[in-house]
C-alpha cells in the first residue's frame, strides 16, 4: 500500500494532469494516431495500482483519493479510446485552452454542410428500410474512417486549423451515426 503522503500528492497530479493531458497520466505518446494494445494495457496497469478495493483497509483520506484517482483513469482512457474525444484533447492540449474546442462555432465549408442536409433527409427517408440503413451506415462509418485519417495528418503537421474543421466533421458523423442507429 502506498502512504498518505503519497496518495495525496498522486491524487493532487491526476486532478492537474485530468484537466491537462490524459496522455501523460496514461503514459502514452501524445499523438491522435494511438496503439490500442498499449493503451489498455497503461491503463489496466494504473488501474490495478489504483483500484479502490485495495484500498479498503486504508484511511478514508487514502480510499477517497484511490477512487479519484480511478475514476480519473477511468475518464482518461474513454477520452482517449474514443476517436473524436480523442480529438477534441488533443486540441485542448495543443492550444493551451482550459476547455476543449466549442466545436458548433466551426465554420464547415458549404459543399460538406449541404452534404450533412441530404444525408439526414436520406436517413430519415430510409427509416422503415433496414437494408438502405445499413448502407447508410456503412456510407458514414467510412467517411468516419477517412475523416480520422485526415485527422491524424493535421495533427501530425501540426496543422491546428484542419485538426479542428476534422473534428468538427467527425461531431457530425457521430451524430448522423447515432440518428441511424436509433431508427434501427
Amino acid at each position: 500500500m502506498f502512504t498518505r503522503a503519497l496518495c495525496t500528492a498522486a491524487a493532487r497530479r491526476a486532478t492537474t494532469v485530468a484537466n491537462s493531458n490524459f496522455y501523460q497520466l496514461l503514459g502514452v505518446t501524445e499523438n491522435f494516431r494511438i496503439d490500442s494494445a498499449q493503451l489498455a494495457e497503461r491503463f489496466k496497469s494504473l488501474q490495478r495500482q489504483w483500484h479502490p478495493d485495495k484500498y479498503h483497509n486504508s484511511p478514508p483520506a487514502d480510499r477517497q483519493h484511490a477512487a479519484h484517482m480511478s475514476a480519473v483513469l477511468n475518464e482518461a482512457y474513454a477520452t482517449l479510446r474514443a476517436p473524436h474525444k480523442r480529438a477534441k484533447h488533443l486540441l485542448q492540449i495543443r492550444t493551451h485552452e482550459a476547455a476543449p474546442p466549442a466545436l458548433d462555432d466551426v465554420t464547415l465549408p458549404p459543399h460538406f454542410l449541404m452534404w450533412v442536409v441530404e444525408f439526414r433527409e436520406s436517413i430519415a427517408d430510409a427509416r422503415h428500410d433496414p437494408a438502405r440503413l445499413r448502407d447508410l451506415r456503412d456510407d458514414v462509418f467510412a467517411r468516419m474512417k477517412q475523416c480520422e485519417s485526415e485527422l491524424a495528418a493535421a495533427f501530425d503537421h501540426d496543422d491546428l486549423g484542419a485538426a479542428t474543421t476534422h473534428t468538427a466533421k467527425l461531431q457530425y458523423y457521430r451524430r448522423m451515426q447515432q440518428v441511424i442507429h436509433d431508427f434501427s
